[in-house]
C-alpha cells in the first residue's frame, strides 16, 4: 500500500466524499426498515461487551443486523453465535439507524468536488466584495437623502422668510 503524502498548509481545505447508503435486509436484500442489535452473552459482566457494567444496555450493540418488516422476527431470532438479541430499532422513528456512510474514492469525483470547493471559495469572495460595495452604496444613499432633506429644509426656511417679509411689508 502506498501512503498518500499529507500536505499541511494553513487554511487548506481537504475534500472527503462519502455516499449515504441505506442498509439492506440480510434475508431478502430489500431496503431495511429495522436495525437489530445483539450483545455478547452475559454482556453486563463481560468486559469485551459494549454493555459491560451498564445499567441500561438497550442502546448498546456488539453486532448489528438489518431487516425489512417481513423478516424482522427471523433476524431477531438469528443471533450470531455467542450473542443474544438486545434491541430492535424502528427506522420510521429513527431513520438515521438505517443508513451508513461509505467513502467515495473515485478520483474524477474528488477532482470535481475540489473544483466545486474552489469555485465556492471564489463565489464567497465575490459575494463579500459585492456586499461591501452594497454597504458603501447604501451609506452613500443615506448621505444623499440627508443632503436632500437639508436642502429642502433650507428652501422651506427661505420661502417662509420671504413670505413673512412680504406679509410684513404689506401691513405697513
Amino acid at each position: 500500500m502506498s501512503e498518500e503524502k499529507q500536505e499541511y498548509e494553513d487554511g487548506k481545505i481537504r475534500v472527503s466524499l462519502e455516499r449515504c447508503d441505506r442498509q439492506e435486509c440480510q434475508v431478502c436484500g430489500e431496503p431495511a426498515t429495522r436495525r437489530v442489535s445483539y450483545l455478547l452473552e452475559r454482556a453486563r459482566s463481560n468486559p469485551d461487551s459494549s454493555a459491560y457494567c451498564k445499567d441500561d444496555c438497550s442502546w448498546c450493540s456488539d453486532a448489528d443486523a438489518y431487516a425489512c418488516e417481513k423478516h424482522t422476527r427471523e433476524v431477531e431470532r438469528d443471533a450470531p453465535e455467542g450473542m443474544e438479541w438486545c434491541s430492535t430499532f424502528d427506522g420510521a422513528k429513527m431513520p438515521h439507524m438505517l443508513y451508513k456512510w461509505c467513502k467515495v474514492r473515485d478520483e474524477k469525483t474528488l477532482a470535481k468536488a475540489e473544483i466545486a470547493v474552489n469555485s465556492h471559495d471564489q463565489l464567497v469572495d465575490a459575494l463579500e466584495k459585492n456586499i461591501a460595495t452594497f454597504c458603501d452604496f447604501q451609506a452613500g444613499l443615506e448621505l444623499l437623502r440627508h443632503n436632500i432633506l437639508a436642502k429642502a429644509c433650507n428652501v422651506a426656511a427661505t420661502a417662509t422668510q420671504s413670505i413673512l417679509k412680504d406679509a410684513g411689508e404689506k401691513r405697513v
